[in-house]
């Protein structure tokens, strides 16, 4: 009934009332689970981790059967919290080599009297830690590989890391870049002469930058960064801010500070020889990242985020907060992701030949970069706390990345396949015998994993939009 009442009439009346509904929907999820908005905690919280846990139940279509350790807990202690992390990482991937090295100091918080700092880390070795407020102390490390724990305790019994203190964490570190669509890793492509070349790329949703540097790989536990990456001259490297030409140089790349919080999901960067193009939008820099040979297939899909992101900033009456958007296109990628600032997509969901390409690959391309760039506003400026409100912002950045779409390209009557497409899969999923609940918690990688899916993507974007029409529909007939 409530796709049925979503046609064109109300659909005006809607785009009359949008800007409040966002606000009213916003809020209603805020008071139901709890969503944090850059440095502030809003909302009250049901308990994360319920008596009977329904973490046990895996999407359908996930192929994972979970089997948690209930004996364990996977979140990190809350005895220090990060306030910015100085990142350093070298890398020589253009000659295809996978093996990095990383630096990291992190300025963190003591929120309870402990000896202990607890971060993640993976697949890391040679490991040397230190912590410094006046002095320096040596630091021992203990990993624990079931939960990815390193532990770092000082040598000496008499130091201890007091309540409301600040203290300066540095890790050095060696590490591999993955060859599998996850962490930091490398990626081949062959050019037109039949030559390889190599670039390395992240992935860390949703607990993947420990594999990059060690950190606090929670989405609560948000920071700012500088990132510095050492490579090959020949090579580029971006990130989620823009490149410090002062502090920069031949081979070494500096990025500016964070102008925000972010958490380390969120954090991205990508070393390569791509090229790309460029404009703006309103004094905003918008660039499109791709392999050389690829440039010519630019256009559409740096003009739609153009676009698309403006419209947002309309939506919401609030603007983008990155200095710059990049996007960049990476071969044989699945999918997209909204590192902020710097979000990467698959090649062919970003990259549209005029020469052979249709109306069908221009809506999924923009459907894409709706949903990604949705995600700076709903994921990225509003944050789930924890994993068990994965639906939030994948429903809202679905939900919106139709409306945003629809006034960028009205033609194509979005609402249709909306329909068609999430409606129609969500009620497909629950027909299948498993019913996932929206908020279930998940603690382990496998169980977080399992979580993305249509539970917490089609399901809860069709039942917002059915409460959203509703409301239209009684504010109508109220009138």
């Amino acid at each position: 009934v409530c796709f049925l009442n979503y046609g064109r009439l109300v659909h005006e009346n809607m785009r009359n009332k949008l800007k409040v509904n966002v606000v009213l929907l916003a809020t209603l999820a805020i008071i139901v689970s709890g969503l944090t908005i850059t440095e502030a905690t809003i909302g009250f919280l049901p308990p994360e981790i319920p008596a009977e846990s329904s973490s046990r139940f895996a999407e359908p279509d996930a192929g994972i059967v979970l089997n948690p350790r209930a004996d364990i807990n996977y979140r990190l202690p809350n005895n220090t919290e990060p306030i910015h992390y100085d990142i350093e990482l070298t890398t020589n991937v253009h000659n295809g080599t996978r093996n990095f090295a990383g630096k990291v100091q992190i300025l963190l918080n003591v929120v309870e009297d402990t000896r202990t700092i607890v971060v993640h880390a993976r697949e890391m070795e040679d490991i040397q830690a230190s912590i410094s407020n006046g002095s320096e102390y040596a630091l021992v490390p203990t990993y624990e590989l079931e939960r990815e724990f390193l532990s770092l305790t000082p040598q000496l019994a008499n130091v201890n890391l007091n309540r409301g203190t600040n203290w300066t964490l540095t890790i050095t570190y060696r590490g591999q870049l993955h060859t599998a669509y996850s962490g930091f890793h490398i990626i081949p492509y062959t050019d037109a002469e039949n030559k390889v070349h190599y670039m390395a790329t992240t992935q860390f949703e949703s607990t993947n930058a420990r594999h990059a540097f060690p950190c606090y790989d929670e989405p609560a536990k948000r920071a700012t960064f500088t990132i510095t990456i050492r490579h090959d001259a020949s090579y580029n490297a971006i990130s989620n801010m823009p490149k410090n030409e002062t502090a920069s140089s031949t081979g070494v790349t500096v990025f500016d500070k964070t102008s925000v919080t972010v958490p380390t999901y969120l954090i991205a960067f990508h070393i390569s020889d791509y090229a790309y193009t460029e404009s703006s939008l309103f004094g905003l820099p918008h660039r499109l990242y791709s392999k050389p040979s690829e440039v010519g297939n630019h256009q559409f899909g740096l003009v739609s985020g153009m676009l698309v992101l403006q419209g947002l900033a309309n939506l919401y009456n609030v603007s983008f907060v990155m200095p710059r958007l990049a996007q960049v296109a990476i071969p044989s990628k699945g999918g997209a992701m909204e590192n902020w600032g710097l979000v990467t997509y698959g090649e062919t969901v970003l990259l549209y030949n005029k020469t052979t390409g249709t109306t069908a690959s221009q809506f999924s391309i923009a459907n894409i970069i709706a949903h990604e760039l949705t995600h700076q506003w709903f994921g990225n400026h509003v944050a789930v706390r924890w994993w068990t409100y994965l639906w939030l912002k994948e429903g809202f950045a679905t939900l919106y990345s139709y409306e945003v779409l629809d006034e960028v390209f009205p033609e194509w009557d979005v609402y249709q396949r909306m329909h068609v497409g999430d409606y129609q899969s969500a009620l497909i999923s629950d027909g299948q015998g498993i019913v996932v609940p929206l908020t279930h918690y998940a603690q382990t990688p496998t169980e977080i994993s399992a979580r993305y899916g249509t539970s917490s993507y089609a399901k809860p974007s069709s039942c917002c939009s059915c409460g959203n029409t509703l409301w239209v529909i009684r504010s109508s007939a109220a009138v």
